[in-house]
Parts: structure tokens; C-alpha cells; sequence
């Protein structure tokens, strides 16, 4: 149990939400982000799976086949696109993820950003946070416009720097404006990395179990945008 170095850990991340959630404008949702970590359902398992260089709930579900943390976790907090997941009415037995208001989105996009920054330490680059989304297989559950606009504000902290992001977030994009029409969302981590000039070897933190390979990646999109045009 390490109940002092999760607290300390989850409290920093908070802190570090706060900060860019009130740079773009959202006191609210900066000021309430994560409580539910603090809960004995969540607190005391980060505690006991805690790692220090990743999320304990990745410990948890790799010991357990399951996170009981995150189930309780992601149900209570709306910046993550797990919470709008429902049942497919079209495909039984499947779940397809809802649209999201564009303020969760936004404090998704910091949550993200602040998650790699508390975990990768001196390891974290603008980058980070991008390589993370393209090589994690979560964005193929999200509605085809969530992922659209999550990925569209990783990718410009990538090509600017988050100052630049932050702005565009609180004046442009929490304004309602388009994301710009022409551009187009990297499919795999491999063409994230050679758009960037990124050595696919570099490693911006653990990778897990949940992440994918090329191959895999893009037979989940191909099946997703598929059953979007279905729909």
C-alpha cells in the first residue's frame, strides 16, 4: 500500500488540470475534476496497485482482469468518452460511444495532457500526450466527432505548444467554431511519428497492454467508419 505517494500523485495530476482547465475558461469543471479519486472506492486501490509511472488502474486490471476503480471511476466524471458510451441499437451485443459537449472534450484534452506530464516526469515533450492517443485503441470506441475534434487539439499542441492550444480552445473551439475542414486526423502512430520526424522507438512512457499494432489499428477504423455509414 502506498496510500501517501497516490495521494501526492492524484493531487498533483488534479492541480494540473486546474490550471489548464482555468486557462481556457472552465472554473467549474477545473475545480471539481477527479474528486471521485478521493472516494474510499477509488483511493484505497490506487493505493494498493499504485506504480508511480502509470495510472494504478492499468496494475489493477492487469492482476485482476479488471479495474473496479476505474468502473467506478468513469461512470461519476463526463471528461471521459467512456461515460457516453451506450448500447449499439443496431448491433446487438456491441456499444458505440455518444457525442460529447465540447466543454468535456476540452477538459478530456487537458486531462490527457496532465496525465502524461504527472507520469512521464521529464519525459513528457508537446508530443506526448498525441503519441499516447494515436497508439492507444480507446479513440475507436468514441463517436467518429469526438474523436475528430480530441485528436485535432492533441495534434496542435504537437504542432505549436499548449499556450498556442489553450487559446484556440477558450476563443475558437469552446466558441463552437468548425474544426478546419481539410484536415485529416493521423490513422496510426507510425504516420503520427513520420509527419513529426519522431523516432518510433522513443518511448514517452509505459506502454500497455492496451495498446495497439498498426495492423490492428486500422482494421478498427475501417470497421468503425464502416458502421457509421451504416447507421
Amino acid at each position: 500500500m502506498h496510500p501517501i505517494a497516490h495521494f501526492l500523485t492524484i493531487t498533483k495530476h488534479r492541480h494540473t488540470v486546474m490550471k489548464l482547465c482555468f486557462k481556457i475558461g472552465l472554473y467549474r469543471q477545473g475545480l471539481i475534476h477527479d474528486l471521485s479519486k478521493y472516494s474510499f472506492t477509488e483511493f484505497w486501490r490506487g493505493a494498493k496497485y499504485y506504480q508511480g509511472n502509470r495510472s494504478p488502474n492499468n496494475y489493477e486490471r492487469e492482476v485482476n482482469g479488471y479495474s473496479l476503480s476505474w468502473l467506478h471511476h468513469k461512470g461519476r466524471n463526463r471528461h471521459h468518452y467512456e461515460y457516453w458510451m451506450d448500447y449499439d441499437e443496431n448491433r446487438p451485443g456491441y456499444v458505440k460511444g455518444m457525442p460529447m459537449p465540447r466543454r468535456f472534450v476540452a477538459e478530456m484534452f487537458c486531462d490527457r495532457v496532465a496525465a502524461c506530464k504527472t507520469y512521464q516526469k521529464e519525459r513528457y515533450t508537446k508530443e506526448s500526450p498525441a503519441r499516447f492517443y494515436y497508439r492507444a485503441m480507446g479513440k475507436f470506441m468514441m463517436h467518429s466527432r469526438v474523436r475528430r475534434e480530441i485528436s485535432y487539439l492533441l495534434t496542435l499542441l504537437a504542432e505549436k505548444d499548449e499556450a498556442y492550444t489553450l487559446r484556440y480552445i477558450r476563443y475558437h473551439y469552446l466558441k463552437d467554431e468548425e474544426i478546419p475542414e481539410d484536415w485529416v486526423e493521423y490513422e496510426t502512430l507510425r504516420k503520427f511519428d513520420e509527419a513529426f520526424g519522431i523516432d518510433p522507438n522513443r518511448e514517452d512512457g509505459p506502454r500497455e497492454a492496451y495498446m495497439l499494432k498498426e495492423d490492428q489499428a486500422m482494421a478498427l477504423l475501417k470497421e468503425n467508419n464502416d458502421t457509421e455509414k451504416n447507421l
